[in-house]
């Protein structure tokens, strides 16, 4: 998710290569702003941070705080409306390749039908609550 300087993913790695991962996306993003903006030099300041989720309950909640953050922002009323935004995967059928969403929405509900209804719900219950 691409917020005004900064973004957020929710990566799943078998491997403890994080900073390989985020090295090789910095640079690879920098490089092609750099080319379109015809300019050189870094693009991020400092490094990058990680936090390690290894309980469901807080993977759920991550994930929620992650797809309303432009909402916060005020960026947008509804997290489906963010263009940068994986949100719209998670609750409409239409699958994106890089968005993995099986993990997420079988913590839900067993089926996918349920499952995506009851995230946005998830979702849009924390927006009325504000």
């Amino acid at each position: 998710m691409l917020m005004s300087n900064y973004y957020h993913l929710l990566l799943e790695t078998p491997n403890s290569d994080v900073s390989r991962i985020m090295h090789y996306i910095n640079g690879s993003y920098t490089n092609y702003i750099n080319r379109r903006k015809k300019r050189s030099g870094h693009l991020f300041q400092g490094r990058f941070k990680a936090v390690l989720v290894d309980v469901d309950s807080y993977f759920l909640e991550l994930s929620r705080y992650l797809h309303l953050n432009p909402v916060r922002a005020r960026m947008v009323t509804k997290p489906e409306d963010y263009p940068y935004s994986s949100y719209r995967s998670y609750i409409f059928k239409k699958k994106e390749d890089i968005v993995h969403r099986d993990l997420l929405l079988g913590m839900i509900s067993k089926s996918s039908r349920y499952s995506q209804k009851k995230y946005r719900n998830l979702v849009h219950q924390a927006i009325e609550e504000n």
